[in-house]
């Protein structure tokens, strides 16, 4: 049988051999619906382009195109650049075109089909690369360093004084369990003597009559300082409640976020202390552990830690706070 070619798959599809290039190597600038069509044909006439086999090629999925999968997707593009592998990323849609025939390994973001049933599927490796803090046991994991977040936020506003700092952490569930951070909260804590003073406050869903309710009762209780932990939704109501409690951030109340989720305090307040995630670290570690599956290593796990920014949204507490 004649050896299937990049011309033969241009011609059966009327597009140009550049744009089959493009879209099997992974590149831009080729629109999803021919995209589709051509690693559709690729994978049913069994393409395999043998003349780059030395190229790596990766399949990118998520169930989520947020702040953190685009952050983490930039970076897979940024770092490709001149390397000897390429990526595609692919739908949900698009998952049966997974084959060990055209795609070397698949890097997932926060996907659902991280799953143990994902040996059983598919004959490739996977890793896996989420923002919740949480290793999975069964593939190759990456995710930032929630307890190093935390040590280090209660670490941050210690120092500058406050004594009784709140730690607020939503969207709790069995993937984002309550107890990531906490312990190393607590062990901060403990370093300044500060245990008793402190509270952490879950909650599994953002309502914020509950959130209204819990911040106006922790100010009220001389609280001076706050780590919000959850998502972008959640993070836009917490400075405009605590300003609704009439106090000014940060002359009554310290407060520490995310960069990647809160665009908004960024403006509005010139800066924000927040952590963000080191998408070069978490790509390059998700890289490296891909390569080392491929070469016959069995699955790891890693924590990245983030990077802490501080901002003019904490400050020693206020006089008349203490």
């Amino acid at each position: 049988m004649k050896k299937l070619v990049m011309r033969d798959i241009a011609a059966a599809l009327d597009c140009s051999i550049t744009q089959v290039s493009r879209a099997l190597a992974g590149k831009p600038k080729v629109a999803p619906e021919i995209r589709r069509r051509i690693l559709e044909y690729a994978i049913a006439h069994n393409y395999r382009n043998t003349a780059r086999c030395h190229i790596r090629n990766f399949a990118v999925i998520t169930d989520h195109h947020n702040n953190f999968s685009s952050g983490v997707i930039n970076e897979l593009i940024r770092i490709s650049s001149g390397k000897k592998f390429h990526f595609a990323v692919l739908s949900e849609e698009s998952l049966g075109m997974l084959s060990d025939k055209h795609f070397d390994g698949a890097i997932s973001i926060q996907s659902k089909h991280a799953g143990q049933e994902w040996a059983h599927r598919f004959n490739i490796p996977m890793v896996e690369i989420n923002s919740s803090g949480c290793l999975l046991e069964h593939i190759s994991s990456v995710s930032p360093d929630s307890d190093h977040e935390a040590y280090q936020a209660l670490e941050h506003l210690a120092g500058l004084g406050h004594r009784k700092i709140a730690r607020i952490r939503v969207s709790v569930s069995p993937l984002h369990p309550a107890t990531i951070g906490a312990h190393a909260f607590m062990t901060a804590a403990e370093k300044f003597g500060i245990q008793n003073q402190v509270t952490q406050r879950f909650f599994n869903d953002i309502i914020p009559d509950e959130l209204f309710t819990c911040i106006g009762e922790l100010l009220s209780n001389g609280f001076t300082a706050f780590i919000f932990v959850g998502t972008s939704e959640c993070e836009k109501l917490f400075i405009p409640i605590i300003e609704a409690h009439h106090r000014k951030v940060p002359e009554d109340v310290s407060v520490i976020g995310y960069k990647n989720e809160i665009y908004k305090f960024n403006w509005q307040y010139s800066q924000l202390t927040c952590f963000s995630f080191d998408f070069s670290a978490l790509t390059k570690s998700a890289i490296a552990l891909l390569l080392d599956e491929l070469s016959g290593k069995i699955p790891c796990r890693k924590l990245i830690p983030s990077i802490f920014n501080p901002g003019k949204t904490t400050a020693p507490p206020g006089k008349n706070m203490i």
